[in-house]
């Protein structure tokens, strides 16, 4: 990524519209100034470190130093604005701020303010904090060096991601958590199905012993049962044969006597006829007179007519004997049916009670089946549907454990992993770190890097701690611990590490680095060192170092800018 120009108007020092084109080389160019207001600053409070602040307001809305808003508006203005184009991976990305009104453009179209911020820094490839540490090294900022542990160690998150490292293991941990705790409540979910599971068994033992008790009752009862049925068959045998045998003689009485019945009346019939045809015959005799023509009989009518009388007497007197006996044979005849039919409706009525009660014993052989079955079937389906779910769940159970398992190891696995990635950063930033120190005129000096560990109880024990070792000394100290000169060189070899690890991490070219005064506190030969490693950066990296200095600086530098500060305000210009 490399800045081709920017324009400024209304924007602190720059009250009038400044369009300032940087060199299209690589190399080592130096910004200075020059006060024509007040001479004495001379090359201070000219609007040097304005201009890059201007650079970064435009990106991120406030300045290196905090402002934003009306703050960074001209005195006597009303307005502001910047305006630049960057080359990004071979593409312009235009990028346009306003104060009053607010505004806020990428490659000519308007943005929301506060929501196009996140599209603007998307397009860049850096957050403010990175570019502050890879890009703009303000005069008034931080370095890498400069911020507390905390900050250093969020700096670090940020660039290398480690953040990710610990919602991963954050996020395993309270999978860790969800899976214990379905633990817990899987295995108290199998303790009650035991539970109900060993209650079901031992119903299921009990009522099979009941079953198995009634079912032996029942065998017996039923021998009873069916010896009854027996019993009772074989006496409504029995009973029927016997009113078998009353049915035929009680028919055969009958017989008889509407046989006899039918004699008798023959008889009685017959004898009125005769006993009529003999009391005519003796009333003819008596009256001595012709039936039929009313004379007196002859004696030969007369001995005719004595002579039938005695034929009808002579008739009539085995009719007699005949109907008597009838009558002796019906009179038995009627004795015998009087005493059979009283026998066969009792034998009927003994039939009627044996089939009774052979029904009865049908129907108690018949009876509903064993009181205990649904009961039983009950319990066994109970501890069968217990079983399997048991099963089920313990398959769950065990799935479970070994998930929770899993995601517990992992929860260290990911601290381990992101303690890695941070210790091979670090190595490489140390050796980034030390390379430019020799470069920067102490040799055989080094810088020792080490962030949190791992405690004793499993936990992280955070700090960042940066130490150093000098040829003298033999012993590492903090780095505060040393004068300017070298705390400068320092802080300048550990911001060069850390921009070299950012372009690193990020896979992009940075095509532009500013330093606000970093040769504060450097003598001379620090200043040429400091130059020299720059310089010397610039061509291996192929990139434009600026140097932003108050100083005359004697060094070949590949160019320089010169901001000149007038009543009318700050102008850039090309030397």
């Amino acid at each position: 990524m490399k800045l081709l120009n920017i324009v400024i108007d209304g924007f602190r020092t720059f009250s009038q519209r400044q369009e300032v084109v940087l060199p299209a080389s690589p190399g080592l160019y130096l910004m200075r100034g020059d006060n024509r207001v007040d001479d004495a600053l001379q090359g201070n409070d000219v609007g040097k470190s304005t201009a890059w602040d201007a650079v970064y307001w435009g990106l991120y809305g406030e300045t290196t130093r905090g402002l934003r808003a009306g703050s960074v508006v001209s005195w006597g203005k009303k307005t502001a604005y910047v305006e630049q184009v960057w080359e990004i991976d071979g593409k312009g990305v235009g990028v346009r701020r306003t104060q009053n009104p607010n505004g806020l453009w990428l490659n000519g179209k308007r943005l929301d303010v506060r929501a196009g911020q996140e599209k603007v820094e998307e397009a860049i490839g850096l957050s403010s904090v990175e570019f502050l540490h890879s890009v703009l090294a303000g005069q008034f900022t931080d370095y890498f060096l400069d911020l507390g542990p905390t900050e250093k160690l969020s700096l670090f998150s940020d660039v290398l991601g480690l953040a990710y490292w610990e919602r991963r293991s954050d996020r395993a941990r309270e999978l860790a958590g969800e899976q214990e705790r379905e633990v817990v409540s899987l295995e108290n979910e199998l303790c009650m199905l035991e539970g109900q599971l060993q209650e079901s068994r031992r119903q299921e033992q009990r009522l099979t012993r009941e079953s198995e008790a009634w079912e032996i009752e029942e065998s017996e009862r039923l021998k009873t049962v069916k010896a009854e049925i027996g019993e009772l068959k074989a006496e409504r045998g029995n009973l029927y044969e016997e009113l078998r045998r009353d049915k035929e003689r009680l028919e055969d009485a009958r017989s008889l006597e509407r046989t006899k019945d039918k004699e008798s009346a023959d008889c009685r019939s017959l004898s009125a006829r005769l006993y009529d045809q003999a009391h005519k015959l003796e009333r003819d005799l008596k009256n001595d007179r012709c039936p039929f023509c009313h004379r007196k009989l002859c004696e030969e009518w007369r001995a005719k007519l004595e002579q039938e009388l005695l034929a009808v007497r002579e008739q009539l007197k085995p009719l007699g004997i005949e109907q008597a006996s009838a009558d002796r044979v019906l009179l038995s005849c009627r004795k015998s049916i009087r005493g059979l039919e009283p026998a066969v409706a009792d034998l009927q009525r003994k039939i009627g009670r044996v089939e009774s009660a052979l029904q009865q014993s049908r129907e108690a052989k018949q009876r509903a089946g064993n009181p205990y079955e649904d009961s039983l079937l009950y319990a066994q389906n109970t501890v069968r549907k217990c079983e399997k779910q048991l099963g089920k769940l313990t398959v769950q159970r065990d799935k479970a454990k070994t998930s929770f398992g899993r995601w517990q190891y992992w929860v260290k696995g990911f601290r381990d992993l992101r303690l890695w990635v941070l210790d091979n950063t670090l190595a490489e930033l140390e050796m980034a770190v030390n390379n430019s120190l020799v470069q920067l005129g102490l040799e055989r000096w080094a810088v020792y890097l080490d962030v949190e560990r791992e405690n004793k109880s499993g936990g992280v024990t955070r700090g960042f701690v940066v130490n150093v070792s000098s040829p003298e000394s033999g012993e590492d100290a903090p780095w505060k611990g040393w004068g300017g000169g070298v705390t400068q060189r320092l802080r300048v070899a550990a911001e060069i590490g850390l921009s070299r690890l950012i372009q690193d991490r990020k896979g992009r070219q940075f095509g532009i680095e500013v330093w606000d005064e970093p040769d504060c506190h450097l003598s001379a030969r620090g200043i040429q060192d400091l130059m020299c490693l720059m310089q010397s950066r610039a061509r291996e990296e192929s990139k434009q170092v600026w140097i932003v200095s108050h100083r005359a600086i004697d060094f070949p530098f590949d160019g320089e800018l010169l901001v000149t500060k007038t009543a009318e305000g700050s102008v850039v210009s090309v030397v």
